[in-house]
């Protein structure tokens, strides 16, 4: 082979040697522009968490949670309507009147769903207690469940001696759900609350609350309540509102809360 043909070989595989490296560094732009722009996006959403731009965590499911949830309220339901499902007289509740977030439960005393979500609301509640304000309002379906407006109406009553007497009510009513038998029930649940019997007789016997329970109802079905218990969320603003008509544990309650809080106007 004479030095000609070594030259030519030569010159081939340097030109082999450029296109590799060519190619290679190509390849290493075409894999580096997608990963830098990975980080980035990394770094910056690492920086919004930081800031508390962007929930974490559970935080961010609560969040997620609360906004894939209904907001029921169609053409058929009056504004007027909506603003008034928080009740201004009285009525039971907790939390912070000065809350952003306000919820409203359209409960049966008598319905094993609504029974379900009773420890849920108490144990909730006692940790929201600062940012959510929280209400029940009345709504005995007495075609599945006979006792349930006389069992609202008894709550209604002992409402009248306080909301610490309504709560001790509330927890042993529901937590002797399988006794309520008769209304001589509400009477013994009242006695274990501690409350003022005689006044609790001369309420019941006036049916001093027949009205206020029939608004109740009213009201409900202006809204669409579609059983018991539903929950109505509301955040930031008094049509602002998310409806959950169904029995609630406390991790899906906590969520619900976390985040409507999550979703406030800033």
């Amino acid at each position: 082979m004479n030095d000609a043909e070594n030259s030519q070989i030569e010159e081939r595989q340097t030109q082999r040697r450029h296109l590799l490296r060519t190619v290679l560094i190509v390849l290493g732009v075409l894999i580096a522009i997608p990963l830098v722009y990975q980080i980035v996006l990394i770094g910056q959403y690492y920086v919004k968490i930081k800031r508390g731009e962007l929930p974490t965590g559970e935080a961010r499911v609560a969040k997620e949670h609360f906004s894939r949830a209904s907001n029921a309220m169609n053409a058929t339901v009056k504004p007027e309507d909506i603003i008034a499902i928080p009740p201004t007289g009285n009525a039971p509740e907790l939390g912070n009147p000065d809350a952003r977030v306000t919820v409203v439960v359209f409960l049966d005393y008598e319905c094993s769903y609504s029974q379900e979500s009773a420890t849920s609301i108490r144990a909730v509640m006692e940790t929201y207690k600062d940012q959510v304000h929280f209400f029940v309002r009345d709504y005995p379906i007495t075609e599945l469940h006979p006792l349930a407006r006389e069992a609202a109406l008894a709550a209604d009553c002992i409402l009248e001696q306080g909301q610490k007497a309504y709560w001790r009510y509330f927890d042993l009513l529901f937590g002797d759900q399988q006794d309520m038998t008769a209304t001589s029930s509400f009477r013994d649940i009242a006695g274990r609350a501690q409350v003022n019997i005689a006044l609790f007789d001369q309420c019941v016997a006036k049916r001093a609350y027949d009205r206020k329970i029939d608004d109740d109802i009213d009201l409900a079905k202006k809204v669409n309540v579609p059983g018991t218990p539903t929950f109505f969320v509301f955040s930031g603003g008094s049509t602002d509102v998310k409806v959950f008509p169904s029995a609630m544990n406390e991790k899906t309650f906590s969520q619900i809360l976390r985040g409507a809080l999550e979703n406030l106007p800033k």
